[in-house]
């Protein structure tokens, strides 16, 4: 994930295992060529990165010293 490499926490981490989960889940379901496979990865990563950044931004802005 995108948001993980400047600040791991378990909450990322849980929404990362979330995110292979669902994508694994879905890929087992559908005859998906490799582009199509590594399309769906690309933009399962790119929503949770949006959708955390918010969350995460204000959390460090209220634990910051």
């Amino acid at each position: 994930m995108l948001l993980r490499a400047r600040c791991p926490s378990p909450v990322q981490d849980s929404v990362e295992l979330i995110r292979r989960r669902e994508v694994t889940r879905v890929l087992r379901k559908m005859n998906a060529s490799p582009d199509e496979e590594e399309a769906i990865e690309r933009l399962s990563q790119l929503l949770v990165t949006k959708l955390l950044l918010g969350p995460i931004s204000e959390a460090m802005t209220h634990t910051e010293i």
